[in-house]
């Protein structure tokens, strides 16, 4: 008998086979659970390495051992004429069947019952990986409404001219097409950022489509030699991959616009839409400068503004000079050098209020040249909102920024903008959704999801914003605005461990950014642990000794250690300095001022630096304004009040503040309903009654530093020794401990920084 009959007489290949089926259903058992039980991600991978490690040891079982009536035997104790291995191969036939059966319906399941996961609830890994951005279409999981028949997704053209330095063009080309397709009526075309993330890809068309929620895809190159250009267009059928319509243009630089032009009107055509307002027969795109210099450099500002970072933003701002010094009625560059500059405000490198009268000329520029420029009404929204820093106009900004989406469906920070303004009128449900239709047309989109978090985490529904946060993360993991906003989400929620593990890897993604230290500093003084946060403030001074977070680092710091003179004299010194209340400076310096001045007996120190934060707030007969802007800023001003005019004088301001709260608290966020009454049952001696609502602000996750803002506070004076208020601080500050020691256990704190 040969081996190969041998190995079948002792059904060594069935058992072969059926190791393998069953092997096989097992994994797909361990898939499913793995995705229900909190298991480790390599628990998977070890299955598998067992499944492979015990191949062999079976076989070589199955050889030797035979299963007789009276059990297993080896093989070589068995008389032949005796063997039943003829019974067992056939019951091991019927076992092999059962397997198959339960295989193939496995896989009929996977394959014919759809998916019901929801656009916000994408569940998520659970690290911040320190890898490159994952791969967009596996990202982008969640299932939309099916993509309509007109919608289209313009995949960046690629640069076919062997110099890298021309990126640039066939960006700004693909992008000035997408901007005019936008416009179309009945044609939904995916936005600028989850196009890009194809950018260099070679994919499936079926799966990008997929991933961005479109039926077509517009790609193409460009080659570019001297002043003549060549430009490869295509339409292509996402399903399928079926080309519908392809050109190539001969020109001149000086025809981009033309090119552009014919391009649009062709994928009218294919896809029978027309251009809002009108028919195909008007221009679809407008000469934008007559200077083929000045739009090159625009568009190299425009890919520059695509990045982040303070070096990014003033090359972009170079760029929209130039391009202004070219042609200075460019309206297109006049809105681009105000993105720059609000880019370089919103990251903290400018002053807000500086830069306002700068950016409110550029706008006005742009606006008179062309009134329809979406950008400059984006922009116009950011200076309504920005021009009074204690009472923002609010409704000024929606309008500027629906005009901006009334122009341009698709443009990202219109939606992302306008829901922030949406969250703070208190309209949180109408903030999401604006965002699902905006994620419905940029899926991929980083700036989306991070706003998209702010606003699920406002309506209390913390595990899909967190989803949110950490896709964010996950399509920019090295983005340390997403991290960072990670971050914060967890040190709301308490979670100061993870939150500053987060904060260690925003500090190694930004080393120059003072912000970065300050994020790691104020989690440890949280968690009490004031040595670990001074190198930290060190760090943050050595990075930018001007910014407001190092000067308040220091102040903070003082406060903390009972050093109220130094506290004092640092906060002062800080007031002085314009200020755009990064990280809370100007709210906690001038607690501080207050709380030091009044315990010297100083109540006019006191009475200024409380009226200088809103005029006339200190005075008797003060009335909140309307939109409720002036509320806490008079809650503030109680201790001083009760100072100057007596305790009762206090008490009847705070008396009439709880009653009013009682009758407008709709109209305040969440946090914000839990955290007045708090502070006025406080202030009023309620000690029980402050401590219910101060408990309801911390489920609305917000977890404050429990020594700075109740135990120094002298809003809480009246209730800071009483059995309630300390058994509250004492559960918060063991809370705080809590998070130190989990820290120190993980392994993961971050290094402290080299001198």
């Amino acid at each position: 008998m040969s081996f190969v009959e041998e190995l079948k007489r002792r059904n060594v290949v069935k058992v072969a086979v059926l190791y393998i089926i069953a092997a096989w259903l097992l994994l797909q058992v361990t898939d499913v659970l793995a995705s229900l039980l909190p298991v480790p991600e390599w628990a998977g991978s070890l299955v598998v390495m067992l499944l492979i490690l015990g191949f062999v040891p079976v076989l070589i079982f199955a050889w030797v051992y035979e299963m007789t009536p009276e059990g297993l035997k080896r093989e070589k104790d068995i008389d032949r004429s005796r063997s039943i291995t003829g019974q067992t191969g056939r019951k091991i036939n019927i076992l092999i069947i059962v397997l198959l059966v339960l295989a193939i319906g496995a896989v009929a399941v996977d394959r014919l019952i759809p998916e019901t996961t929801t656009v916000v609830e994408t569940p998520m890994v659970e690290e911040v990986e320190e890898t490159a951005a994952a791969d967009p279409t596996a990202l982008a999981a969640e299932k939309f409404a099916p993509p309509a028949d007109r919608s289209v997704a313009v995949l960046p053209f690629v640069n076919m001219s062997g110099n890298p330095e021309n990126e640039y063009f066939s960006d700004g080309l693909t992008e000035e097409l997408l901007n005019v397709l936008a416009k179309m009526e009945g044609l939904r075309v995916a936005a600028r950022t989850s196009s890009f993330r194809f950018k260099g890809e070679v994919g499936d068309p079926a799966e990008i489509g997929q991933a961005l929620n479109v039926n077509h895809l517009l790609e193409g190159s460009v080659r570019q030699s001297g002043e003549r250009i060549r430009i490869t267009a295509q339409l292509i059928n996402a399903s399928d991959g079926y080309h519908l319509w392809s050109e190539t243009y001969d020109r001149t630089l000086t025809d981009v616009f033309a090119i552009q032009d014919e391009i649009s009107k062709a994928v009218a055509r294919a896809l029978e839409v027309r251009l809002l307002g009108g028919s195909e027969a008007g221009e679809a795109v407008r000469v934008a400068t007559a200077s083929m210099d000045a739009y090159n450099a625009y568009l190299k500002g425009t890919q520059l503004l695509a990045g982040s970072g303070v070096d990014t933003y003033r090359a972009a701002e170079a760029q929209f000079e130039e391009a202004l010094r070219l042609d200075p009625d460019f309206a297109a560059a006049h809105a681009g050098l105000a993105r720059a500059w609000v880019d370089l405000a919103n990251w903290g490198t400018l002053n807000i209020q500086e830069t306002l009268p700068k950016v409110q000329g550029q706008v006005d520029r742009a606006l008179a040249i062309d009134p329809d420029l979406p950008d400059a009404w984006v922009l116009l929204g950011w200076i309504r909102y920005n021009s009074d820093p204690r009472s923002p106009d609010r409704a000024g900004t929606e309008e500027a920024l629906r005009k901006a989406l009334a122009l341009e469906p698709g443009n990202v920070r219109a939606s992302e903008w306008l829901a922030f303004t949406l969250d703070r009128l208190g309209r949180r449900a109408e903030a999401v959704n604006i965002l699902e239709k905006a994620i419905e047309r940029d899926p991929l989109s980083v700036a989306l999801r991070l706003q998209m978090g702010q606003s699920l985490a406002g309506l209390l529904r913390f595990p899909q914003a967190e989803s949110n946060y950490r896709l964010a993360v996950d399509l920019s993991p090295r983005d340390p605005n997403a991290v960072g906003q990670l971050a914060g989400f967890h040190s709301n929620r308490g979670n100061f461990a993870e939150s500053t593990i987060l904060n260690g890897r925003v500090l190694e993604l930004d080393p120059i950014d003072p912000e970065a230290p300050a994020l790691l500093w104020v989690n440890y003084l949280h968690m009490g642990d004031a040595e670990r946060a001074e190198p930290w403030i060190a760090e943050t001074e050595r990075r930018d000794p001007d910014a407001e977070v190092s000067w308040l680092g220091q102040a903070v710091l003082a406060y903390y250690r009972g050093e109220d003179t130094e506290a004092f004299r640092i906060a002062e010194r800080g007031l002085a300095q314009p200020l755009d209340n990064r990280f809370g400076s100007e709210i906690v310096a001038r607690m501080i001022v207050r709380d030091v001045a009044l315990a010297r007996g100083d109540v006019a120190k006191a009475e200024a630096v409380i009226d200088a934060f809103w005029p006339g707030v200190t005075d008797l007969d003060f009335v909140v304004d309307p939109s409720l802007d002036s509320l806490f800023a008079r809650i503030n001003a109680l201790p001083l009040i009760a100072a100057r005019d007596g305790q009762d004088a206090a008490v009847r301001i705070a008396t009439d503040l709880l009653a009013r709260h009682a009758e407008e608290s709709t109209r305040l966020s969440i946090v914000a309903r839990a955290t007045v009454p708090g502070l006025l049952h406080g202030f009023l001696g309620d000690a029980q009654a402050s401590v219910r609502h101060l408990r309801e602000r911390n489920r609305a996750a917000v977890r404050d530093n429990p020594w700075f803002w109740y135990g120094r506070n002298s809003l809480f004076a009246p209730v800071s020794d009483t059995a309630e208020f300390t058994s509250f601080m004492a559960e918060l500050n063991a809370a705080a401990a809590e998070q130190l020691q989990i820290l120190r256990a993980s392994g993961k704190e971050p290094a402290l920084p080299r001198n």
